[in-house]
Formats: C-alpha cells, sequence, structure tokens
C-alpha cells in the first residue's frame, strides 16, 4: 500500500508552469506525489501545444530531475482492467479514460486525488479534492 497524492493533469500543468503559489502544493509534495504516464504525457503535449517547445522539454526535466518527488506509476494490465470497468460504470459522467485510470490507481494504492474536475469531484467518484482553492 502506497500512501500519499496522485496528481490529475489539471494540478501538475499549474505546478510545472508555475502559476501559482508553489506553498499551496508544499505539504503534498512532501508527502509523496505520485503520477501515471497518462497525466504525464497529456501534461506535456497540453504545454508543447500551447507553448515554445522549449517550456514542455523544460518540464518534462523538472519531473526527471524531482523523481524522488514524482513517482511514477505504471498502467499495469490488472489498472488497466478496473480503469475500463470504472469507465462502463461512470459513462454517464462522460468520465475520461485518463481519469478512470486515475481513479483505479487510487483506489488500488490508497491514494488521493489532487484535481480540478469538478465533474470528477461532485460525482462522489474520487476520494480527492481541488488543493488550489
Amino acid at each position: 500500500m502506497k500512501t500519499g497524492y496522485i496528481f490529475d493533469s489539471n494540478i501538475l500543468i499549474p505546478y510545472l508552469l508555475r502559476n501559482f503559489e508553489l506553498r499551496k502544493l508544499r505539504d503534498y509534495l512532501l508527502k509523496g506525489v505520485y503520477l501515471n504516464e497518462l497525466v504525464l504525457t497529456e501534461t506535456l503535449n497540453y504545454i508543447q501545444n500551447r507553448y515554445p517547445s522549449s517550456y514542455s522539454i523544460l518540464c518534462q526535466q523538472q519531473v526527471e530531475d524531482n523523481q524522488n518527488i514524482f513517482q511514477i506509476l505504471e498502467i499495469s494490465p490488472e489498472i488497466r482492467s478496473r480503469g475500463w470497468q470504472i469507465r462502463q460504470k461512470y459513462a454517464d459522467n462522460k468520465l475520461a479514460y485518463t481519469d478512470a485510470i486515475i481513479l483505479a490507481q487510487a483506489q488500488f494504492y490508497s491514494l488521493t486525488i489532487l484535481t480540478q474536475d469538478q465533474a470528477m469531484l461532485s460525482s462522489g467518484i474520487a476520494n480527492g479534492f481541488n488543493p488550489l482553492i
């Protein structure tokens, strides 16, 4: 069992771009932050498509240089299967595949999701909250 937090891309993007005060996330970062490959891919692609490409490389470097803070969770066949089940169960919520995988990992590893996704939070699906408000 792991403890800590799993970041959604809508938390990781502003963190990497320093769009909010770092102290709002300091306590979470000290307790352990997990990402998955999909969130990291979404984040780097989002930044690359909206900013000079050098920003995406710098953000990637931040994650690589801080592997003691950011731990990447692989998507195992079991997590993938759980994600598919979650996505089907909550199809009415238009749950994105990436969000379903985050939920599956959070449940499997007992992690708290940090997200700004109000649909995910208000649906009662996620054990999580928005740390930026």
